[in-house]
């Protein structure tokens, strides 16, 4: 079990601890499962992020090398509904900062590099939304959507993507996410393990 993600709001080193365990357990577990045009992906932990860790969080090699940023969302945006008109089963929050980090990454090495979303509800994590939201029907679910930055650039600027400000954030992390609708067309369901 990954756990929930709402324990480390508040905790920058934590989050970025918390990511690296979610790049490890991506590369073990989920991209051996990863196919594209029935073939599979081959695909680690990029090596730079050794040194820096900004870095592109992996490196899918083949015909074509790719670098791929892996963002994960392990916790429903449980009031999306409430808020914003989305279902909470297929909305994934992806922090302003880290679009802005991925947008002058692009800038910088002149290439499109992919962005996978890995959205992953366990149970556990589940209920304790019901008890505290009273949030109810949103199922365990696993799978991962892809998208160009180039492509998720233009939904979140040119198509009014909301977005959503956390209040009670305030050590570092970020405070405000652009809120995702992945039943959207431009991201393309590269698997769904369950849900």
């Amino acid at each position: 079990m990954i756990g929930n993600a709402r324990a480390y709001k508040d905790d920058k080193q934590a989050c970025y601890e918390r990511g690296e365990l979610m790049e490890r357990h991506f590369v073990e577990n989920v991209i051996p499962r990863l196919r594209v045009n029935n073939r599979r992906l081959v695909g680690q932990i990029n090596p730079e992020k050794a040194g820096d860790k900004y870095a592109d969080d992996l490196l899918f090699t083949g015909e074509v090398p790719t670098r791929v940023e892996l963002k994960s969302c392990t916790t429903p945006f449980f009031l999306s509904r409430q808020k914003f008109g989305q279902d909470p089963q297929m909305t994934f929050t992806l922090n302003v900062s880290d679009m802005n980090q991925m947008e002058d990454k692009r800038d910088i090495f002149k290439d499109d590099p992919l962005v996978f979303l890995y959205l992953l509800f366990e149970q556990a994590t589940l209920d304790e939304g019901k008890a505290e939201f009273g949030v109810n029907g949103i199922r365990p679910i696993e799978g991962v959507w892809a998208i160009t930055i180039e492509a998720l650039m233009e939904l979140v600027y040119e198509h009014s993507v909301p977005v959503h400000n956390y209040k009670e954030r305030r050590k570092g992390n970020a405070t405000r996410s652009y809120v995702l609708n992945l039943c959207d067309p431009c991201f393309y369901r590269m698997v769904l393990v369950r849900g």
